[in-house]
């Protein structure tokens, strides 16, 4: 893993996350104050070209506004924590080279937890069909018609997002 600065995260041994799997997780903590901004990446290259899934393990009660779990330039709100502990973004791979990570920019707590990333490969780009279709899914991807153009200012509508269908309801 690459970090922003020497101190961005730590590694933990504790049971502060209850999305944790195994006896570690990767947390940063301060008395107090917001965390400044930090990133953690990490690059794996000669990966098959095509579509993947990337998820991270948190919680909502560990996780606040400003961070960002990324895989290159798409990137998905932490705070949008499934059930299952569970955020994921899906990003193309055209040269088999995915840098991904996780990224605090404004972050509004001075406690960050986070665990267990997965990269999951969905299978090679297809025109032809669109993921499921999530309502209210906060992100800061590209947004495209379903006729693959893309839109800059996307109003109410379908789109697709990373890969996925995605409900605006401005």
């Amino acid at each position: 893993w690459t970090l922003s600065q020497d101190d961005a995260f730590e590694v933990e041994y504790s049971n502060y996350l209850p999305a944790k799997v195994g006896n570690s997780y990767f947390n940063k903590w301060q008395g107090s104050g917001n965390l400044t901004d930090r990133k953690m990446s990490q690059k794996v290259s000669g990966l098959p070209d095509g579509r993947y899934r990337i998820s991270v393990r948190t919680s909502s009660s560990v996780i606040h506004s400003g961070a960002w779990l990324f895989a290159n330039d798409d990137r998905v709100d932490m705070t949008t924590v499934q059930g299952d502990g569970a955020v994921s973004v899906v990003t193309d791979i055209n040269g088999g080279t995915l840098t991904l990570g996780v990224e605090l920019k404004n972050y509004q707590s001075n406690d960050c937890k986070f665990d267990h990333f997965t990269l999951e490969y969905l299978g090679s780009e297809s025109t032809n069909s669109i993921g499921n279709v999530e309502h209210g899914k906060k992100t800061e991807s590209r947004y495209y018609d379903l006729t693959g153009r893309r839109v800059k200012r996307p109003a109410k509508g379908i789109y697709i997002v990373s890969g996925q269908g995605v409900v605006v309801e401005k």
